[in-house]
């Protein structure tokens, strides 16, 4: 029995068997007597405080025996009271018990399958039996929602309904559990109206039998003491009022005494004989049992050799995976350390490859904006070149033009006085002309340099003289006045050309401004694409150690497998050696 229920259980069992002179089978039938039959209700709510209250009572059948066997248990741990419960004499389970300050737990029966597939499940599967799980809850849960969830999750040999009640406002819950699972979770809302939750045998989202409804009174009963008037008394009451209470029982009395009401009196002479054959159909029910309880163990046993002989076959099969285990992880140590050197010389050598190539292109970079700063100050120095010249061509252009201007004005004037003098050369220069003092102010100042001119009037001679002189001043200043326009002109085409100069220079200066602004982003690119790629061989070079470290866990992990086989092995050694 060790090898397929859990302790301190199965000792418990023994111990109590031996005490009250029961066959052990006879010991493990009366702890697995709940789940063939039982009729309880269970109760948990929370008044308008936010205190939560529990409540639960039993309906068997045989109730004045159970009265009579039922007692409060306390379990110490370190001295301390760990937990209490409720439980009757050689039973080993509790189906009520309370975990000081922090949770509780009812159990009721869910009728769905028969009681062999209980001892089944409990015997082969190693699932646990409805009341030793709040046991084992009460033991080892810490607060409500730890309590919750194992009640909820532990596999069962039973359908069962458990009721958890915590210390907190809203901490109440109904659990309806299937054998493998919950079929359903049923918590306290309070603040929805929802302020209890009464549960019988019976899934509360179903209707509840006719023959059977203790659902509904209950549910009467609180509705009309209500929320604010919850007290343990009331609850107390609630769980009392028939039929919430021993339904069953108070049936079988109500016919009982119905028929005796209408037994005639010869009745009673047989009384002793029925008892009598109630009691023989008893033990041999009980025989019955005990026979089929037999052939479950033989069946047991058989089913034990067999497992032990898939067991030995599976113990070969293990060994030979370990090893082929072995031989693949070395394999794979070989593999992962070439693939890890492989990777970090590609990364290494792939690094510098970027890394050459982004400074020798940097490198071209700055030496062409070296290049282009140098032309640039080249160009700005011959702008600033022409710009002085041009600024000298202006001024000499100004010069000219005043010159010519006076010239212009000179000539005008030696035109008038030319005329004037050929009108009188022509007429016999008359008096008039001699004698109104021209000759002092325009020819006697132009010949005062000629060898023996005398201040004498002048004679024709030295008017011919004088005419010759006006003439050749005449054609020396129109030379000059065409020399003038053609530097003029000359200087007029410099000024074009050094305008178009000056254009072709800014458009340059702009043409290389924007090569310069160009180089500059792509500059900036280049440092982003250096950024990036950097960052990518980091990630690489993480990625990389993370495989590792994920290969080194999973060989940790391959080892701790092999390791757990051989502690298998040493097992199925020890217990091979145990059976000879």
């Amino acid at each position: 029995m060790e090898s397929f229920l859990p302790q301190p259980f199965t000792e418990e069992i023994r111990g109590m068997s031996d005490f009250l002179n029961l066959s052990l089978a006879d010991g493990l039938l009366i702890n697995l007597a709940y789940e063939s039959s039982a009729f309880c209700t269970s109760i948990v709510a929370q008044d308008t405080r936010g205190h939560i209250y529990h409540g639960r009572n039993l309906d068997y059948s045989f109730g004045d025996l159970l009265r009579k066997l039922t007692v409060d248990v306390q379990f110490l741990k370190n001295e301390q009271i760990a937990f209490t419960g409720t439980t009757f004499i050689g039973y080993v389970g509790l189906w009520t018990g309370q975990s000081p300050n922090k949770f509780t737990v009812s159990g009721d029966e869910r009728d769905k399958g028969w009681w062999w597939e209980n001892v089944i499940a409990a015997l082969s599967q190693g699932h646990s039996p409805v009341s030793w799980l709040i046991r084992t809850t009460l033991s080892e849960s810490e607060d409500f929602e730890a309590s919750v969830y194992k009640l909820a999750k532990t596999p069962l040999i039973a359908d069962v309904y458990y009721i958890v009640g915590g210390t907190s406002p809203g901490e109440g819950v109904v659990i309806t559990r299937n054998r493998g699972g919950p079929a359903d979770i049923w918590p306290l809302d309070p603040l929805n109206g929802a302020w209890f939750r009464v549960e019988t045998n019976y899934d509360h989202w179903k209707p509840v039998p006719k023959t059977d409804d203790r659902r509904t009174p209950a549910i009467k009963a609180l509705n009309a003491t209500g929320q604010a008037n919850l007290s343990l008394e009331v609850l107390f009451q609630v769980l009392s009022v028939f039929p919430v209470y021993n339904n069953q029982l108070q049936k079988e009395h109500r016919t009982l005494e119905a028929v005796l009401k209408e037994a005639p009196l010869g009745e009673e002479a047989r009384e002793p004989q029925r008892c009598e054959a109630a009691y023989n159909k008893v033990a041999k029910d009980r025989a019955k049992l005990r026979g089929q309880i037999g052939f479950l163990l033989k069946e047991l046993k058989e089913e034990q050799s067999r497992r032990c002989q898939h067991q030995q076959f599976r113990m070969a099969e293990i060994s030979s995976r370990i090893q082929a285990l072995a031989e693949e992880s070395k394999s794979l140590t070989s593999e992962v350390a070439e693939a890890k050197l492989t990777l970090l010389n590609m990364s290494k050598e792939r690094l510098q490859v970027i890394m050459t190539d982004v400074v020798r292109e940097n490198a071209q970079l700055q030496e062409s904006q070296t290049q282009l700063l140098q032309e640039a100050q080249r160009w700005k120095e011959r702008v600033s070149e022409l710009t002085s010249q041009k600024t000298k061509l202006q001024n000499s252009q100004a010069q000219a033009g005043q010159l010519l201007w006076e010239k212009e004005k000179h000539i005008k004037a030696l035109t008038e006085h030319l005329l004037i003098t050929t009108k009188g050369w022509v007429s016999g220069f008359p008096e008039d002309i001699t004698q109104t003092g021209y000759w002092q102010q325009g020819m006697r100042s132009q010949l005062e340099d000629v060898p023996g001119f005398s201040h004498q009037s002048p004679g024709p001679l030295e008017k011919l003289v004088y005419s010759a002189q006006l003439k050749a001043s005449l054609n020396t200043m129109e030379e000059q006045r065409n020399q003038l326009r053609t530097q003029l002109l000359e200087a007029e085409n410099t000024e074009k050309e050094l305008a178009e100069s000056l254009q072709h220079l800014q458009t340059q200066r702009a043409h290389w401004e924007s090569a310069n602004t160009h180089l500059q982003r792509e500059r900036q690119k280049l440092q982003q694409k250096l950024t990036v790629r950097t960052q990518i061989y980091q990630q690489t070079v993480l990625s990389c150690h993370r495989k590792l470290r994920m290969q080194a866990e999973s060989w940790a992990e391959q080892k701790q497998k092999l390791s757990s086989l051989q502690e298998m092995d040493q097992a199925a050694e020890k217990l091979k050696t145990y059976r000879k």
